[in-house]
């Protein structure tokens, strides 16, 4: 009976540090997802508006360039301009912030 109970509080130990660290984890990946987005803010915030436009409109609306264009009142080579420059200013803002801009995706994930 001893053997059985003893078991049992081990098992029961074991489940609440293993809890523990689980939550110690969730707290950490969550202050630094909170600081990489306040970085992330702070470099959109950098960028022109019209870059600021045609990156939200292509990435996070989920239009194409010739949609961006259309929606910008703009020519499709001006769109993609403006994609491209605002994201390579956003790499490099994050890049001299400390975040490598390759690992935004599992950061989130």
């Amino acid at each position: 009976m001893d053997i059985v109970r003893s078991e049992t509080a081990r098992r029961r130990r074991e489940d609440r540090d293993s809890h523990a660290v689980t939550a110690a984890y969730v707290l950490e990946d969550e202050a630094v997802d909170s600081a990489v987005g306040q970085e992330v803010r702070e470099a959109v915030e950098t960028l022109s508006k019209a870059e600021r436009d045609a990156i939200s409109l292509a990435y996070f609306g989920g239009h194409t360039y010739k949609e961006v264009a259309s929606l910008m009142g703009v020519p499709v080579g001006t769109a993609k301009s403006r994609i491209r420059s605002g994201l390579a200013r956003l790499r490099t803002a994050l890049v001299n912030a400390g975040i490598d801009p390759s690992m935004a995706n599992t950061a989130t994930s």
